[in-house]
């Protein structure tokens, strides 16, 4: 037994040394590929880059890879990537499908996807270092950190006195008083904002920040939790207000390159605007463009039905799963252990007061969201996991950072099948699990040439 997990970690820390090789292509090899329909049980073939796992004994597999290869048939998923990261090293990565079905082009290690929700995280990790560095408290109310630019409202047409009440933390705890389910949820509605101001389609992220401000809140800000895209758009723009930097820039240079990340940005909604390197995005649904309102033309929803470039600091980013894990190991960069704490892990599984994380009895919530993490909890109401998912129409997404440091980013160029809505949702459950149980290499078993930050 001690021989066969040696090999599988020697397996392991081969295929993190030559992953980022897979960029290259074997052009090839990708020859020899059988095309699937989209969306065929047939979807599953993995890259030739993932040909390493041959060295793995033939009656051996991680727990989580034959559940991920069945769920991708079962749900008719065209592509997909995987990651798994610790202290900033690559334990796994391997792909799987067709980032084009119809031009017959592999998932690779360097493919591209929209990460939706994911996004979050970042826009949460960028915040915090503002915090951290003096520039920014979290306690500070929003409205005077947007009173003097053009997002606020015109003539100061603040319809609701409550909103004077809503803090940076309550932002990133989704706690400020939107709720979609009253007012809808702006982000998805561009024409209808554009239209409120007599503007052609799409809105701009300032005529839709001035337009929910002019609007009633939905409860009264630190109430409960809901879940708030257009609270993420705002923390965006107190980050560029801050910083002086645009939310972008600021992100890639202050939280993503001082974790090795350099490929991650945010993506554009047209297909022609799409990097070289992005994979393409299959759902069934259409609709009306807001790009082109008077065409009579329907398109595919994740191609102009909203507008990404709107989204940037709530759903706008595009990145590998091996880069999204790696920026979430970054959680992990001064932590000692166990359990592993640090001042940005501290602040982000804080549990929030009130019903955010509490119930009606006053006992701790089995899980809560923090600052921009899900915070799953055991038995003792101690922190396990920071959680979070990703959804647009065409892509699935999951963050997942366990205590003891593995963290791992699912990301899939599909949302629906014939059995669920959001694929990631539907196995959000036992990949966790799953992904639990493997042994993994701890970090003093990996040979610093496979660790760069």
């Amino acid at each position: 037994m001690v021989e066969f997990k040696r090999l599988f970690r020697l397996s392991v820390i081969l295929l993190a040394a030559l992953a980022p090789l897979a960029c290259l292509g074997d052009q090839e090899s990708d020859k020899n590929i059988d095309t699937p329909s989209p969306l065929s049980r047939d979807s599953t073939t993995a890259t030739p880059q993932e040909r390493i796992w041959n060295e793995i004994p033939d009656d051996w597999e991680p727990p989580f890879e034959k559940y991920l290869l069945n769920q991708f048939a079962k749900h008719q998923i065209p592509g997909a990537s995987m990651a798994v990261v610790r202290d900033g090293r690559v334990l796994y990565a391997r792909n799987f499908g067709w980032a084009d079905v119809g031009n017959k082009t592999p998932v690779q290690s360097c493919s591209l996807f929209r990460v939706a929700s994911l996004s979050k995280p970042l826009t949460a990790t960028a915040i915090f270092r503002l915090s951290e560095s003096g520039k920014l408290d979290l306690d500070a109310p929003v409205l005077p950190l947007l009173e003097d630019t053009d997002y606020f409202p015109q003539q100061n047409a603040l319809s609701d006195a409550r909103l004077k009440d809503i803090t940076v933390e309550l932002l990133l705890q989704h706690r400020a008083g939107w709720d979609r389910g009253i007012s809808g949820d702006p982000m998805f509605e561009s024409a209808r904002v554009a239209q409120a101001f007599r503007k052609r389609p799409p809105a701009s992220q300032i005529d839709t920040i001035r337009y929910v401000l002019s609007k009633p809140l939905d409860f009264e800000p630190g109430e409960r939790y809901c879940y708030s895209n257009f609270g993420y758009l705002l923390l965006g723009r107190i980050i560029e207000q801050v910083s002086g930097m645009d939310y972008e820039t600021f992100v890639r240079d202050e939280i993503l390159a001082p974790a090795g990340v350099t490929d991650m940005r945010i993506g554009h909604t047209l297909s022609q605007g799409k990097d070289p390197r992005e994979v393409k995005y299959y759902d069934p649904g259409v609709g009306p463009s807001v790009f082109d309102p008077d065409s009579q033309t329907l398109v595919p929803e994740p191609y102009g039905v909203w507008n990404l470039e709107a989204m940037d600091a709530h759903g706008g980013w595009i990145a590998t799963a091996t880069d999204m894990a790696k920026y979430a190991s970054t959680y992990y960069a001064d932590a000692v252990g166990p359990p592993r704490s640090n001042a940005l892990l501290n602040a982000t599984v804080a549990r929030p007061s009130g019903a955010a994380g509490y119930d009606p009895q006053g006992a701790p919530t089995k899980a809560y969201y923090g600052l921009g993490w899900k915070i799953l909890t055991d038995d003792q109401h101690e922190w396990t996991h920071l959680t979070h998912l990703g959804s647009l129409p065409g892509s699935s997404t999951m963050l997942i950072c366990q205590r003891d440091g593995v963290c791992y980013a699912l990301l899939c160029n599909a949302r629906k099948s014939p059995y669920t809505d959001h694929f990631c949702n539907s196995i959000f459950d036992d990949l966790v699990a799953l992904v639990q149980e493997t042994d993994w290499p701890t970090p003093a078993e990996l040979p610093a040439s496979t660790s760069p930050r």
